[in-house]
């Protein structure tokens, strides 16, 4: 299974798009982060922004999810096995190679545990009302700029007992080198344990004053430091610096995986100052989508592709002046007509009108925009933005 896997991967996952080129299950969370605001397109009768250019590199990670069947040798598929296809945009090559060879080591690594499952499933396979198995790793951006790209993830193993098996994945790359992070390579080298402690767990007090948490959180959040074991269960989102905890770490099984944000506001003395989030030009922008035979691509000098249907019709999504932190995300709508994601499939630091995503893809309700413009967070259905 792993040569298969890496072979596909292989060919669909190293495809760099560079400078002019071509192209989780719910969780518990202490956040600051805004509320989405769900809005409305602006009456197209209105006053447009006015035409505004941003120079500014296009940094966009295509990551749409692809699922492999897995048959036994009578030709019944036995496992139903997820992954992401991964493109990185960006102005250096090296670096985006570096970043995709990394996590084609992560996928075949896992495969390892994908393959026992699927040797599970065969043997099950001639039981009465057999269902395949499933095995899923999806990632989502939590950070992306000219620093820093984070990606949490979820690896979930269903094999059709009454539960299933959820593991939380987290890595994080220098966007300057390419590497990936250790928690030691982003705190500083003098950095107190001790305080850092104490922020995550000043991070959790709702959480604990809601009786949520276990009575000794506290103490099992000092004991992570105390070792030389590495602590892994890290990632940078746009917010800070985040900690996440499995059910029954610090909390029961019911409160689900427990995620402890520290602002960066925080993190003076503990975060490496090459860390922290750049300071930022403020964007004045609005979301264009025009079916991409239509559009004019005089302007456009970088392109990012996301491919869910290679036989669906290709959109051009863009913006007039610029927006901030772009994600397509796939998902359902629940009915009361609330979305709710399943797979990020696109994440872009910033969009401007000189950049362009190209969107090969049936436009409908299991496609969501979301993006930054003003100091909002503005989410809305992508088919919105289609006359």
């Amino acid at each position: 299974m792993k040569k298969i896997l890496a072979a596909i991967l292989t060919l669909t996952i190293i495809s760099l798009c560079v400078g002019c080129g071509q192209n989780p299950p719910e969780q518990t969370q202490a956040s600051t982060t805004a509320p989405t605001i769900e809005t409305q397109p602006e009456d197209t009768s209105a006053p447009t922004q006015p035409h505004i250019q941003y120079d500014i590199p296009f940094t966009a990670l295509s990551c749409p999810a692809v699922t492999m069947d897995f048959t036994d040798d009578l030709g019944n598929v036995v496992l139903h096995y997820t992954c992401q296809n991964l493109e990185l945009t960006t102005m250096d090559a090296q670096v985006a190679n570096t970043i995709l060879l990394d996590y084609l080591n992560l996928v075949d690594y896992e495969s390892g545990t994908a393959e026992k499952v699927l040797r599970q499933a065969k043997e099950a396979a001639d039981e009465t009302g057999f269902t395949p198995h499933t095995f899923s790793i999806l990632y989502a951006p939590q950070r992306l700029d000219s620093e820093i790209l984070s990606l949490y993830g979820t690896q979930i193993i269903d094999k059709n007992t009454t539960k299933h098996t959820t593991n939380q994945l987290s890595v994080t790359y220098d966007m300057i080198t390419g590497r990936s992070l250790t928690l030691k390579d982003v705190l500083t080298p003098d950095f107190s344990a001790d305080t850092l402690s104490q922020q995550i767990v000043a991070s959790l007090a709702n959480l604990s004053q809601e009786g949520i948490l276990y009575s000794d959180y506290a103490y099992v959040i000092s004991q992570m430091f105390s070792t030389n074991t590495p602590v892994n269960t890290w990632y940078l989102s746009d917010i800070g610096l985040c900690f996440y905890f499995v059910p029954y770490e610090i909390a029961p099984y019911s409160a689900g995986t427990i995620i402890a944000q520290i602002p960066y506001q925080q993190l003076n003395g503990l975060l490496r100052e090459q860390y922290f989030p750049a300071e930022q030009e403020e964007l004045v922008g609005e979301i264009q989508v025009s079916h991409f035979h239509d559009a004019d691509l005089n302007t456009i000098n970088q392109f990012c592709e996301v491919i869910l249907d290679s036989t669906a019709q290709e959109y051009l999504i863009t913006a007039q002046g610029g927006v901030r932190n772009v994600r397509i995300q796939q998902g359902v709508r629940n009915s009361d007509g609330v979305f709710i994601p399943h797979c990020t499939i696109l994440a872009a630091a910033t969009l401007t009108s000189t950049d362009g995503i190209v969107l090969q893809a049936d436009i409908g309700p299991d496609l969501q925009i979301s993006y930054e413009m003003e100091g909002q967070c503005i989410s809305l259905p992508l088919s919105d933005f289609l006359s």
